[in-house]
């Protein structure tokens, strides 16, 4: 006897779902394909009850049994690895056949590793279930007739109507609610997230599946085709959704082919095979991935809002009258009350109260939401439906309109400006209003530092500038009262919406980004003053961040080259505010305490320098006199003078002015400690060869900055500093930023800023092991290529992404140091891969910025000749950059 998997309906199904799954490369992945693997599924069921059922008496009219298809494959949703959800559906009891049959149906489709979620009820007690478990209730909204009595599916639905779906409407709506801020707190708001979960993400399908499910039992419309009809979603609003939900079934189906299995979640690995597969395609300024995410996650916020405006467009009493469902009346609506003209509010939310249901007048769509932002309400279902019908009003008659600035001007300066502006953002009218705007919003960066949407960033950044700047921020609060008077206040929220305008046309986004600032405001007729400050703010958003990130801030010439940029004491509040926003609007984690620190002290050395002043050490002679007395006061008690003087003596200019007295004394010790142990060494393997390695490691932490502080002494020997970059990185310690100083005999003390290091082990532990494993590679008993080559290739270790390496060389930035900047993919081990290839070029490295941005880093390093001198040959610049680019281009 034939097995039921070699049945015919069996061979059919599979036969069809390998000739559907061989068009998903090619970007068959669709709305069409699901209805056409559920079609292919329906066709199995019918198949296969004709050949199992015994013969002529097939379950048909009056059979009092159906096989009712629930959940997303009664939404004709399947995609092709998910859940196939079946329920075998009784008018009375269930008749044992029933099962018999069941199992012959079923066995199948497990023999091709299908899943299968199944059931056998009733009609009572679906209806008891529904009515206490609304995911019962919910899967049973789907249902549809697949095979048999179809008069039974029919009868559970009235019955539903009756006695549930009506009667339960607003309890089931609460549950939704609920539910939501699960998925939010599971799943994430995946219409701004790194890594979307394409269905249960905020923005996802289920956010669709709301509208649907929600339409029906309060309208009596559960397709977006009847939800038009009854005037609940606007024809273009309909259209919006039916075009996001086959974009996100395609996404979804193609996330299924390319791993394997049923997988919701957009995982970054496999968003270029998946943009690739949809047909995008690199442009001059933007990967085809970018471009795929930006269409992604402008239909996700586009689901996100229209679902929330849906719900809080419901009636608050429960559904309405529903021919022949609810013989009760709809309850009358209050009253409009009028704010101004063609605005007015009912139930805490804003309409359109306009003639013949025309804006004769376009400014009354930029009236509403300054109403909007200075009452906190927010606009109705139908006022964002009404916006989004008429933007071609906006982009004819609003832009440049002198009423439309100033609306959005008043917004700005409202104190509620985030949520208006997300309301604009959402409708569609921001970008029609500001088109420079519009063609960023949507803009999505390859990475996993900027996690947001460019919109949604913006957003978020205006958000912090005008709340209560707490917690991180609450430095900054004194800086924002400190600001003369509403002009700079626009200003700082001006700057911050056009801040990254300028992105998506090629490099140099602040500048190009400044040129289109300054053409709107001189165009909108703007003061010049408050011109010249925005146009400042985005042209130089990223300055002070970079310049206290990336610089040596002992380097006199480059605080004043930051004052000169930034002008005045006001504009330096404004950056430095817009500078926080940005960087904590990024995405989690991205705001670092260590980089608040350093972004603090070039704060106070600018204004010193705007004030009229000069550095503190611009004196450098009364600089070094006060730094060495006061070394002397402290190290009086532990040193003997004699040897107080020896060390200062030894120390490198550049050391004293950048130290503080309190750790040149901690240098001090620890440096009187490796003499000690090198002596010894020396001791007992005379010949020069018993300090090799020899080190002293001190660590601690930084209260307030989130990092710790790791001193290094030790000889100066070839390629230490990548020796060290190694050892720390072998331990799990990242690095921040190092600086290196070598004194004249020969003494090296390094100065590594590191992140909290790992919880696994004992700090002081931790720091043993780094001293013994910087000794055992300086000796040779450590082999640390092969130790970080093993750890790199481990098969729990993140593969990094394909980033193309850049390497910048500078020879004016700095009166002493040629300064080597290098952008890569990260990767374990990268700074001592660095570290190594400098070292081989001959260069030593005096101070280095270690920037990570999520999957890349932004390195800095201050570097000399063996000599002492710059890297200024030609070709020994050209060497050096094809080096480095080998080097990070080597996995």
């Amino acid at each position: 006897m034939p097995k039921a998997s070699d049945s015919q309906a069996a061979r059919a199904l599979r036969a069809g779902r390998e000739a559907l799954a061989a068009q998903i490369p090619d970007g068959g992945a669709g709305r069409r394909f699901t209805q056409e693997l559920s079609a292919l599924v329906d066709t199995y069921f019918q198949a296969r009850m004709a050949e199992v059922w015994p013969r002529g008496a097939a379950p048909g009219p009056g059979g009092g049994l159906v096989l009712a298809a629930v959940g997303g494959y009664g939404r004709a949703e399947l995609c092709l690895h998910s859940d196939i959800d079946i329920l075998v559906l009784c008018r009375g009891r269930i008749p044992a056949r029933a099962l018999d049959m069941a199992q012959a149906l079923f066995y199948p489709l497990w023999d091709m590793g299908l899943d299968l979620g199944h059931g056998f009820r009733g009609i009572r007690e679906c209806v008891a279930l529904a009515r206490k478990d609304f995911e019962v209730m919910a899967s049973l909204l789907d249902a549809r007739a697949v095979a048999g009595d179809t008069d039974v599916l029919a009868g559970l639905r009235a019955t539903l109507a009756e006695k549930v779906e009506g009667p339960r409407a607003r309890a089931f709506t609460d549950w939704l609610a609920g539910r939501n801020a699960e998925r939010l707190a599971r799943h994430g708001d995946s219409s701004a997230l790194l890594e979307p979960d394409l269905k249960q993400g905020a923005g996802g399908l289920r956010d669709i599946h709301q509208i649907l499910w929600l339409g029906r039992v309060h309208y009596g419309a559960g397709t977006l085709e009847a939800l038009l009809r009854t005037g609940r979603l606007t024809e273009a609003q309909a259209h919006f959704l039916a075009d996001a939900q086959r974009l996100l079934l395609r996404v979804r189906n193609l996330l299924h082919h390319v791993s394997g299995r049923r997988n919701d979640r957009l995982h970054l690995a496999l968003q270029p095979r998946v943009a690739a597969a949809l047909g995008y395609e690199d442009g001059p300024d933007s990967l085809a991935v970018e471009r795929f995410l930006g269409r992604l996650h402008r239909d996700m916020a586009g689901i996100k809002a229209l679902h929330a405006a849906f719900r809080a467009g419901l009636p608050a009493a429960g559904p309405v009258a529903r021919s022949g469902l609810f013989a009760r009346p709809a309850p009358a609506a209050p009253a409009l009350r009028p704010l101004g003209p063609g605005v007015a509010e009912r139930g805490g939310q804003l309409y359109f109260d306009v003639p013949g249901g025309y804006p004769r007048d376009p400014q009354v769509l930029s009236d509403i939401f300054v109403h909007s932002a200075r009452s906190g309400l927010p606009l109705s279902w139908e006022a964002r439906g009404f916006v989004s019908g008429h933007l071609h009003l906006v982009r004819e008659r609003l832009r440049d309109a002198p009423g439309a600035v100033q609306g959005l001007l008043d917004v700005l300066v409202s104190g509620r400006a985030a949520p208006a502006l997300g309301q604009m953002l959402e409708t569609g009218y921001l970008g029609a209003l500001l088109p420079d705007f519009g063609r960023v919003q949507d803009l999505v960066q390859f990475d996993t530092y900027h996690i947001y949407p460019v919109g949604q960033h913006t957003l978020r950044a205006i958000e912090l500038l005008e709340g209560p700047l707490d917690g991180p921020g609450r430095a900054f609060a004194a800086l924002r009262d400190e600001l003369d008077g509403p002009r700079r206040t626009l200003a700082l929220m001006l700057g911050t919406l056009l801040h990254d305008i300028g992105k998506g046309l090629g490099g140099g986004h602040s500048q190009k980004g400044r040129a289109i600032a300054t053409a709107l405001l001189e165009r909108w007729g703007q003061a010049p003053a408050l011109t010249a400050d925005v146009a400042a703010l985005v042209g130089e958003h990223l300055t002070l961040y970079e310049t206290a990130t990336r610089r040596d801030l002992g380097d006199e010439a480059v605080v004043a080259a930051c004052a000169g940029l930034v002008g005045d004491e006001q504009r330096l509040r404004l950056l430095m505010l817009l500078s926080f926003a940005d960087a904590s609007a990024t995405g989690p984690g991205v705001w670092k305490p260590w980089a608040a620190g350093l972004l603090w002290e070039l704060y106070a050395k600018v204004l010193h320098i705007l004030r009229g002043g000069r550095l503190a050490s611009a004196d450098a002679v009364r600089a070094l006199d006060r730094t060495r007395a006061a070394v002397r006061r402290r190290a009086a008690a532990d040193f003997a003078p004699g040897l107080v003087e020896e060390l200062l003596e030894l120390m490198p200019q550049r050391y004293l002015l950048t130290a503080s007295p309190e750790a040149v004394v901690r240098h001090m010790g620890m440096v009187r400690r490796l003499r000690a142990m090198v002596a010894e060494a020396e001791r007992v393997r005379p010949g020069g060869r018993g300090g090799t390695g020899v080190v002293v490691v001190e660590a601690g932490a930084l209260p307030g900055h989130g990092c710790w502080e790791v001193a290094i002494a030790g000889m100066d020997t070839p390629g230490l500093f990548a020796t060290l970059a190694g050892v720390l990185a072998l331990h799990g310690v990242n690095i921040v930023a190092a600086q290196c100083f070598s004194w004249r005999d020969r003494t090296v003390v390094d100065v590594f800023t590191v992140s909290d290091p790992p919880e696994l082990l004992a700090p002081d532990e931790l720091w043993a092991r780094v001293a013994a494993s910087v000794r055992g590679a300086m000796s040779g008993r450590l082999d640390l290529d092969w130790r970080i080559r093993e750890k790199r290739n481990a098969p729990s270790a993140l593969k990094p992404l394909e980033i193309e390496p850049e390497v910048a060389i500078h020879n004016a930035a700095s009166d002493f140091h040629t300064v080597i900047e290098i952008t890569a993919a990260d990767r374990l081990g990268l700074l001592y891969d660095v570290g190594t290839a400098l070292h081989g070029l001959g260069l030593s490295v005096g101070i280095a910025k270690i920037a990570t941005y999520g999957d890349r880093v932004a390195d800095v390093f201050y570097v000399r000749e063996a000599g002492g001198g710059k890297v200024e040959a030609p070709e020994r610049l050209r060497a050096v950059e094809a080096t480095l680019l080998e080097c990070l281009g080597a996995d």
